[in-house]
């Protein structure tokens, strides 16, 4: 860059005057260009445009055969549909946590009537109480014999038969308070096999409810693959329909309807006319005029329309343009001593096209 400043500090500082400058043999080329390609294999079912014609971006180009990717974006959307529906209607995680809570309850209920057999297997007052009354009762028994036998008529035979009831009404009872508290220690030993299970049954609720936490995870990854096999269906559809990726004109349409194409393959041309540039090659000397900011004139010939031409042209078929934009190359040719620019206009009125000649004028003419 340098060196490029330099040559142009030598050899361009009279470029600074006001005598206008014509570089004519220039063409004018297209800015906005799409080469429309398939991206995919198929057959054309439609063409959707004409040669000549003016499209507006997205608008459809070409249509490939796409019935088996319209079943396909049909079956993946009722896919997922399935598959949203069941992960709703799923209820395997409420039926495993409310069976965990029931067997907790169970467990929490049976640790209290545990505590109460406890107590009971542990309580010897009933045993205890029942042999003391046996006791007394034999006692009063035994007395009540001893004094019949000492004094005949101390103590009536009817007293010691009742005595003798309240004394064998003792044992059983005592019989019957041991026979308790052995049922209770029984009740004990049941109780722990019965914890056991119960824990048993509280475990497994507990991995049923895991299992089905496993299984909404399951559930929700099935629905994002069905949906992104989903999203591949419309994608595969959409490809099938080809679109121009910029406003303009269908310059060529290379494929005819039933033809079969493959991927790569044109399909058609469209170029923008909105805009347009006349490229070419001027002498080195010119380039700091080319860049800097004064006013440049376009003058274009060979244009669509004469009778929208301007009036004040020598040439009946020439129509003039002010630069919008504009490139020059920082590369000198070493063998023309010329550098390669274009110089953009806008062309929204139609009447250039690319192909023209045209001329850039400099300076004020």
């Amino acid at each position: 860059m340098k060196y490029f400043a330099l040559t142009f500090a030598l050899f361009w500082g009279a470029a600074t005057n006001t005598q206008a400058t014509t570089i004519d043999g220039l063409n004018v080329a297209v800015v906005d260009e799409a080469v429309i390609v398939s991206v995919v294999e198929g057959r054309v079912a439609e063409l959707a445009i004409e040669e000549g014609q003016v499209i507006a971006a997205d608008d459809l180009v070409v249509r490939l055969d796409d019935q088996k990717q319209q079943l396909s974006l049909a079956l993946a959307r009722r896919e997922v549909e399935i598959a949203e529906t069941l992960s709703e209607q799923s209820h395997a995680l409420d039926s495993a946590e409310a069976t965990a809570d029931t067997q907790k309850s169970r467990l929490d209920e049976h640790a209290v009537r545990m505590d109460q057999h406890q107590d009971q297997a542990d309580n010897e007052l009933k045993v205890l109480a029942a042999m003391k009354a046996e006791a007394v009762a034999k006692n009063e028994w035994t007395r009540a014999q001893a004094a019949q036998r000492k004094f005949a008529d101390a103590v009536s035979q009817s007293e010691i038969e009742a005595l003798r009831l309240d004394f064998e009404r003792s044992q059983l009872e005592t019989r019957e308070a041991k026979f308790q508290q052995a049922m209770a220690q029984l009740d004990v030993k049941l109780d722990a096999s019965t914890r056991a299970t119960l824990t048993s049954q509280l475990r497994a609720a507990n991995i049923e409810i895991e299992k089905a936490k496993s299984g909404q995870v399951i559930e929700k990854l099935e629905i994002e693959l069905k949906r992104l096999r989903l999203r591949f269906a419309e994608v595969d559809l959409d490809e099938r329909q080809v679109r121009s990726p910029i406003a303009g004109t269908v310059a060529s349409l290379r494929v005819r309807p039933g033809e079969w194409v493959r991927p790569g393959d044109e399909l058609a041309r469209v170029i923008g006319l909105d805009r347009l540039r006349v490229e070419g090659y001027a002498a080195a000397e010119l380039a700091a005029k080319l860049m800097s900011g004064e006013e440049v004139q376009i003058q274009v010939t060979g244009t669509r329309s004469r009778k929208y031409a301007d009036a004040n042209s020598a040439t009946p078929d020439m129509v003039s343009r002010r630069a919008i934009k504009r490139f020059v190359s920082p590369e000198m040719d070493p063998v023309t001593g010329e550098v390669r620019f274009w110089i953009e206009f806008d062309n929204s009125d139609g009447l250039a096209q690319p192909g023209c000649r045209a001329a850039v004028v400099l300076g004020t003419p």
